[in-house]
């Protein structure tokens, strides 16, 4: 049928270039037709939609997370749920539809919740190594994460065994959908961490981008002082530019204020302490 919906499109098209004025505004009217026609226009807005969503969340996450490795491991652990839906939809013998369409629309947003969790406690810890980075991630919101989609999945049951056909099919995708994102924000992102993660103690792109400019470029621009010679390389840069301002800035001063102790002790040698007069008395009394 939509083989036929396409070749009778395309033929109405080549006779309406060719046609007087006053016919180019005809249509088709059939009811199989608008119904292909609907098929068409939901099967191109349900996949565009999963597109845009995932291109969304990954500049998301990596304007949340502020990592790349972090914010593409996420991304394609949601495209993994998302594909996986679609396979299940063929498994169980789903035609795309209203209804089919309206669960792809929501399919990104709905399952992207748990990874997200997951990607940014792996990027706030402070632990300096990849392993410790997982575990600290692992016990902070496992148990959270674990909660929350017990407490959906379970409520989204009951819409399984519905007589009407939305909720029925609607219950399965929350079902199916959270499951999915569940395990693999709890399995598979972790080991793909593991694997190829961040390990530097600073998983922060942005801030070490803008420690290199600033200690680079913008402060020698801006107050006429040279930082190249204090600044790290990009690549190695594991300092923030505030801690090493903090750090100069301490030295400087303990500096200052040691030069400042020595000079006081010097003159200090040199001045001599005056002789009250009762000990002049004493001295002339004995003499």
């Amino acid at each position: 049928m939509i083989d036929e919906h396409t070749f009778w499109s395309e033929w109405l098209e080549d006779q309406l270039s060719s046609a007087p004025g006053s016919l180019k505004t005809a249509f088709p009217m059939s009811t199989w037709f608008h119904y292909a026609d609907t098929f068409t226009s939901l099967k191109s807005s349900a996949f565009l939609s999963i597109y845009l969503s995932i291109l969304l969340m990954l500049l998301v996450l990596l304007a949340s997370t502020g990592n790349m490795t972090v914010s593409l491991i996420a991304t394609l652990c949601t495209a993994c749920v998302a594909a996986e839906f679609i396979g299940f939809m063929v498994l169980v013998g789903w035609t795309l539809g209203i209804m089919e369409s309206v669960c792809m629309t929501i399919l990104v947003g709905l399952s992207v919740d748990y990874v997200v969790h997951m990607a940014h406690a792996y990027t706030v810890s402070q632990e300096d190594d990849n392993q410790s980075r997982i575990k600290h991630a692992m016990r902070s919101m496992a148990m959270g994460v674990t909660c929350g989609a017990l407490t959906t999945i379970l409520g989204s049951c009951f819409l399984i065994n519905c007589v009407i056909l939305f909720f029925s099919r609607f219950g399965t995708f929350i079902v199916f959908t959270l499951s999915a994102a569940y395990l693999h924000a709890l399995l598979v992102f972790p080991a793909a961490l593991a694997i190829c993660g961040p390990t530097t103690t600073h998983t922060n792109d942005w801030r070490r981008l803008r420690n290199w400019l600033d200690s680079n470029w913008l402060d020698g621009r801006r107050n006429g002082r040279d930082y190249k010679s204090t600044a790290v390389e990009f690549a190695d840069f594991s300092w923030p530019k505030k801690d090493l301002l903090a750090a100069t800035e301490a030295a400087a001063e303990s500096k200052t204020t040691a030069t400042e102790d020595l000079e006081g002790g010097e003159n200090m040698g040199k001045t001599t302490r005056p002789r009250a007069k009762g000990d002049q008395n004493i001295s002339s009394t004995i003499l």
